[in-house]
C-alpha cells in the first residue's frame, strides 16, 4: 500500500479539473458503445514511449529516483500514464510502453479475455477506446533489475459512474506471454490500490504488481446475475418502503 501512496503522491498533478454530470457521461458513453462495439475495430498503436532506467529518462519520462520511471502519455494527446517501480535496479537499460487502442468486441472476438468471461475492459481513453499497454524490456538479471516491479495506470476519464469497484472490480490483467495464444492470463491487481479520483486529485487509477512483462489492460468485473437480481430487488423493496411511510397509514388501508 506505501508503493501505491507514493505513486500517487508523486506523479499525479494536484490542479484540479472540471467534471462533467454522471449523465452526461453515461449519455455520451452510451452512445460511443453503441457505435464501438459492433464494429469491433482492429486495435490499433497510437504511440510509444521509450524511459531508461539508473541512465538517464527520455522524451515524456519522469519518476522519482533510480527506480521508478512515469510514461506520460498526455503530451502525446492520450489522457493516461503508466508509472513503474522496481524494487531493484542493477544496471542501465531502457523500457518501450506502447499504447494499442481497442474495445470489448475486438478483446473477445480475438480471445483475449477468454479467461475471464467476466471482465469488461475499462474505456479509459476518454470513454471512447480501452488501452492495451505493451511493453518492451530486458529480462531480470544482474546486469538490469531484480524481483518484482508495481505498475500503477493512471487515466483523466471519469469512469466510476460506467465502471464502480463495489468488491474491488477493477482489476489489472497481465498477459505473461508464458502460455499459446494472445489471452490475458493473470490478474497481478494490488487489492487496495484502486482509486477513484476526485475533483482535487485528478486520476483513477489502479496498481498490479508482477516479475516479467508482456501486455496490461484494466478491465471491470461484471456482477454475476444473481447479484444483480439481488441488488435489485433490495432496491424495489427499498422503493416500495419509502413509497409506503410516504403515504400514511389511512392512505394505505384505504387502497
Amino acid at each position: 500500500m506505501s508503493s501505491t501512496l507514493s505513486a500517487q503522491q508523486t506523479t499525479t498533478p494536484a490542479n484540479p479539473r472540471k467534471r462533467t454530470s454522471t449523465k452526461v457521461r453515461l449519455v455520451k458513453a452510451a452512445a460511443l458503445a453503441a457505435v464501438l462495439v459492433p464494429l469491433g475495430t482492429v486495435a490499433v498503436e497510437s504511440s510509444s514511449i521509450t524511459c531508461g532506467f539508473n541512465g538517464g529518462s527520455g522524451n515524456f519520462c519522469a519518476g522519482s529516483g533510480a527506480n521508478q520511471r512515469v510514461f506520460d502519455f498526455r503530451p502525446l494527446g492520450s489522457g493516461y500514464k503508466v508509472v513503474l517501480e522496481f524494487d531493484n535496479v542493477n544496471g542501465q537499460f531502457d523500457i518501450t510502453i506502447q499504447d494499442f487502442f481497442t474495445n470489448q468486441a475486438t478483446l473477445q472476438s480475438g480471445g483475449r479475455l477468454s479467461n475471464f468471461p467476466g471482465q469488461t475492459c475499462v474505456s479509459i481513453h476518454e470513454f471512447t477506446d480501452c488501452v492495451d499497454f505493451h511493453v518492451t524490456a530486458p529480462g531480470p538479471s544482474a546486469s538490469t533489475w531484480t524481483g518484482f516491479y508495481n505498475m500503477f495506470i493512471y487515466w483523466d476519464a471519469d469512469t466510476n459512474a460506467l465502471a464502480p469497484n463495489g468488491n474491488q472490480r477493477i482489476r489489472m490483467l497481465h498477459n505473461l506471454g508464458s502460455t499459446p495464444g494472445n489471452a490475458f492470463d493473470t490478474d497481478i491487481t494490488i487489492n487496495g490500490s484502486y482509486f477513484p479520483g476526485s475533483p482535487s486529485v485528478i486520476d483513477p487509477g489502479i496498481g498490479g504488481r508482477d516479475n516479467n512483462f508482456q501486455s496490461f489492460i484494466v478491465t471491470h468485473a461484471v456482477p454475476e446475475p444473481a447479484t444483480l437480481l439481488l441488488v435489485g430487488s433490495g432496491l424495489g423493496a427499498l422503493l416500495y418502503n419509502r413509497r409506503r411511510r410516504r403515504r400514511g397509514p389511512d392512505e394505505h388501508a384505504q387502497s
